[in-house]
């Protein structure tokens, strides 16, 4: 039985689904065209997703809509792009050159990315609103954020994208999976950061520091803010030699929001990769848990790109239930292909069954309907 605190975080997660695809209906139109979706996906991914089938049966599904939504906006900036398609091809490298320790490095690091994942959406969920709190709490709080963002979930990418990359550039003494395991993080990222279209993802600017350095100014509390002056001081490296940045007080909430999209665009990459590994990531998948979040996440995203707004899920019911607002009013014979594209998803959760409940929201009208199969246990 999921509780109440749970459910708080299914809403969030249905907001926080519906929230991020906008850019999908200022780019395709509200509500969005389909087809020129799904037309602008199989172009735009296509060179990251050399199996063709698999790509077309992921966009058929709308398993990856958020991530498409999220490449859209680093498409858009010339930096992240540059950023992204590094780690592509880092990856698209190593799969083409050496696909036996590609898979066996990707094997290796499935679990410790899929953990990342998991810990991101935990972090996101127990976030405070920072300007609610005073200032000297806020730096804290923000500290605390950008710490675990970088040692939890941006390394273990970090980890296994700098091995595809020393299996470009081979050095005797790293390219063994024990020997990335043994490397700190500050070699990891300064390993990385030697490839030119990476060298700013891994030393965001304006402020030229390093995430590892960032993860120990966090970790070691090695910052204080001034009322006074407002603005935060930090120290970094190794005494005797310790050096000093200083930065007004709003740029930590620039901080914190540059991490979380340098985890963004790692997670999107490998998201979008993965579609091109079926016969690596298959075996991996069904061996991993869904969660809940994840699960109300996807469907919402599919429901959300086409025109329904879901105002609830309540995963505590026996079916469970969704309510959703159908701004297009459209009847039951309308509805029943959006719904058949939503079962799909079900398949993934045992003995899963949704109970949906539309309303038209010019007419008034109810529809009803029960996908999946087996009784919820």
């Amino acid at each position: 039985m999921v509780g109440q605190e749970t459910m708080r975080d299914y809403s969030r997660a249905v907001h926080n689904a519906q929230m991020g695809l906008s850019i999908l209906s200022d780019v395709f139109g509200d509500p969005v065209d389909q087809e020129a979706l799904c037309s602008h996906m199989a172009r735009d991914l296509a060179p990251y997703v050399p199996n063709v089938a698999n790509l077309r049966t992921a966009i058929a599904m709308g398993s990856h809509l958020s991530e498409y939504a999220t490449f859209l906006i680093i498409k858009s900036d010339g930096h992240d792009f540059a950023a992204f398609n590094g780690l592509c091809r880092l990856w698209l490298h190593a799969r083409s050159t050496h696909p036996l320790e590609f898979a066996e490095s990707f094997k290796s690091f499935y679990r410790p990315k899929r953990k990342a994942i998991r810990d991101y959406s935990d972090l996101f969920h127990l976030e405070r609103p920072k300007k609610s709190v005073a200032d000297d709490l806020s730096v804290k709080m923000a500290f605390t954020e950008v710490g675990q963002i970088i040692e939890g979930c941006i390394q273990p990418f970090a980890r296994h994208f700098l091995h595809l990359q020393l299996l470009k550039t081979p050095c005797t003494l790293t390219t063994s999976l024990s020997g990335i395991a043994g490397m700190s993080l500050g070699d990891v990222i300064a390993g990385l950061g030697r490839t030119p279209a990476l060298a700013s993802l891994y030393s965001p600017p304006p402020w030229g520091l390093s995430l590892s350095q960032w993860r120990n100014i966090a970790q070691h509390c090695s910052y204080e803010y001034s009322q006074e002056t407002e603005f935060v001081t930090c120290h970094y490296g190794k005494s005797p030699r310790l050096k000093m940045i200083e930065f007004p007080y709003p740029q930590i909430h620039d901080l914190c929001k540059c991490v979380n999209w340098v985890y963004g665009i790692h997670k999107t990459a490998e998201s979008i990769l993965n579609l091109g590994v079926p016969e690596l990531s298959s075996a991996l998948e069904k061996q991993s848990d869904v969660t809940p979040s994840s699960f109300v996440s996807c469907i919402t995203e599919v429901l959300h790109t086409n025109s329904l707004n879901v105002i609830s899920i309540n995963l505590d019911a026996t079916p469970w239930e969704l309510i959703a607002l159908d701004p297009l009013d459209r009847n039951e014979s309308q509805l029943q292909p959006l719904l058949n594209q939503v079962a799909q998803f079900t398949g993934v959760l045992k003995d899963c069954q949704i109970l949906f409940v539309i309303k038209e929201q010019g007419t008034g009208r109810i529809h009803t309907g029960l996908i999946g199969r087996g009784p919820i246990g």
